[in-house]
C-alpha cells in the first residue's frame, strides 16, 4: 500500500535493535525544535514491543520532548514481549493489523511538515510475517538514516 506524502518523512532506521534509533530520532527532533521552529515536526513509530521491560517509546518520547502529540499517535500498536512483534502478537493471542497504523501515519502527515518515523529492530526485522521494516520503507517511500554501532 503507497501513501500519498503529505509532508516530509524521513525513516531513521538501524542495523540492529539498541543502536540508538531513538536517541538519534530524539537529536533530530530537539534540533528542528530549536532551530526550525517554524516547522511542524513529529515523531511516529508504527509499533513497539517489549512494554513490560521497560516504557514505551511513544511515552519516552511525550515525557521528554514538548510533542504536540499523544503516546499512542507517536505508537499505534505495543507489545508486552521484548521479541518481534509477529512474534509478540502471537504470545499475546492478538493479529497485526497495519491499517490503523497507516491510518495513524496519514493523520500525521496532515498535521505535520515533516515526520519522524522510528523503525523497530533493524532494517529486516518482521513488523508481521510479511512486512519487514524495508518493506513498509519501499512501501512509503522513505529515505533511510541506518543507524550503525562501531564494535
Amino acid at each position: 500500500m503507497t501513501i500519498s506524502q503529505h509532508c516530509q518523512s524521513l525513516l531513521i532506521t538501524g542495523v540492529d535493535t539498541g543502536v540508538g534509533k531513538t536517541m538519534i530520532t530524539r537529536a533530530l527532533w530537539s534540533y528542528a525544535h530549536r532551530y526550525r521552529s517554524q516547522e511542524r515536526w513529529g515523531i511516529f513509530k508504527p509499533m513497539q514491543s517489549g512494554t513490560a521491560v521497560e516504557i514505551g517509546d511513544g511515552d519516552y518520547y511525550c515525557q521528554t520532548l514538548p510533542l504536540e502529540q499523544t503516546a499512542s499517535e507517536v505508537c499505534p500498536l505495543s507489545f508486552t514481549a521484548p521479541l518481534a512483534p509477529p512474534i509478540a502478537a502471537e504470545l499475546e493471542q492478538r493479529t497485526i493489523d497495519l491499517v490503523p497504523v497507516w491510518q495513524t501515519y496519514r493523520q500525521l502527515q496532515e498535521r505535520f511538515d515533516y515526520l519522524l518515523v522510528e523503525g523497530i529492530g533493524g532494517l529486516g526485522s518482521p513488523m508481521t510475517w510479511e512486512w519487514t521494516v524495508a518493506d513498509l520503507a519501499a512501501a512509503w517511500k522513505l529515505p533511510i538514516v541506518l543507524v550503525a554501532t562501531v564494535r
